[in-house]
């Protein structure tokens, strides 16, 4: 609730996609498990890292990358435009949000290395899925890059990454 343009985000992505949103209390644990298999998933919320990894914070509760890899929560693309779904306390990047839905089958994990603004966010989301993100993650983080360097500080686009083949 406190994400003032996730309404923005959430459109872009609805709108590129076709997807069916889950808001509010229905962006729950629960809800994020039927996602196991989905062929793509796209989460607008807060995410940090802590003393035991990477964590999603969604209507329930936090949900830690262990439960993810546990749930064998694997889209063929996850995008992660949340503060730090990329970060890790410790040097090999194991216990990130990223990592995590890579390590459970996901092919492309769309994330941050660090936190990031709301706008910035929602900004990236709309560029990523206008540039083709839901069939060519890697071409399209690029170029949403790309565009957002005409406008953005280097530390704002830059923290953007996909990880997978």
């Amino acid at each position: 609730s406190d994400l003032a343009k996730a309404e923005h985000e959430l459109r872009a992505g609805v709108e590129y996609t076709g997807a069916t949103p889950r808001m509010g209390k229905d962006a729950s644990s629960a809800v994020l498990q039927t996602a196991a298999t989905a062929s793509l998933l796209h989460i607008i919320s807060h995410s940090g890292v802590n003393g035991h990894g990477g964590y999603l914070a969604l209507a329930d509760r936090d949900v830690s990358a262990s439960e993810i890899l546990a749930w064998r929560i694997r889209p063929q693309l996850a995008v992660l435009p949340t503060c730090a779904s990329a970060a890790t306390v410790r040097g090999e990047m194991w216990d990130s949000l990223a990592s995590a839905f890579l390590a459970a089958g996901s092919k492309h994990v769309v994330a941050t290395l660090a936190s990031v603004q709301d706008s910035v966010a929602a900004e990236f989301t709309e560029l990523f899925y206008r540039e083709g993100g839901a069939r060519d993650p890697v071409g399209a983080v690029t170029r949403a890059q790309r565009s957002m360097s005409r406008t953005h500080s280097v530390t704002q686009w830059s923290a953007f990454v996909v990880a997978g083949p």
